[in-house]
């Protein structure tokens, strides 16, 4: 059961993290390889159960746009047409820091970025202390693709290059 709920003994990098979102973005399909200088063809995976993809997908859009959804409402994201998921991982027993994170994709229904963000010693879980980051970024990714507003009619005037 913990284990379930990324408790204990879950240990993954942030690249690792990415990685599986790129995969989930993509319905299972293929896991992205990270790149620096060249382009990496994409590793393909496959799945026992083909649905597994829609349901964490789905759980992923909820994160953003239910209203019990971990980061809705936090910062405006829910104005934002991405998918995510948080975490917060106690890194040292009773103490009350943690590594948060905040994991994501989009636009939706055809992404074509995923992102981690690690807030590292943080007091805050992972949509309190990510949030204001990830807004960031998606203002920016808004301002080049409008598809990453949820309403792209409602798309403000432009601004600065930043």
């Amino acid at each position: 059961c913990m284990y379930g709920i990324g408790q204990v003994q879950v240990q993954m990098t942030p690249l690792q993290a990415l990685r599986m979102v790129g995969a989930v973005a993509t319905g299972l399909k293929v896991a992205p390889r990270p790149w620096l200088v060249a382009p990496n063809p994409p590793q393909q995976i496959t799945t026992v159960n083909p649905r597994t993809a829609e349901v964490i997908q789905e759980c992923m859009k909820q994160v953003v746009s239910d209203p019990d959804g971990t980061v809705h409402g936090k910062f405006g994201l829910d104005s934002f047409n991405f998918a995510a998921k948080t975490g917060t991982a106690q890194y040292q027993a009773n103490m009350l820091r943690y590594h948060s994170w905040l994991v994501g994709y989009g636009p939706l229904p055809d992404p074509s970025i995923a992102f981690v963000v690690v807030c590292e010693k943080s007091r805050l879980g992972g949509g309190d202390a990510c949030a204001p980051i990830v807004r960031e970024l998606m203002e920016y990714l808004a301002g080049k693709d409008p598809r990453f507003y949820r309403d792209p009619s409602s798309t403000p005037a432009p601004e600065d290059d930043r």
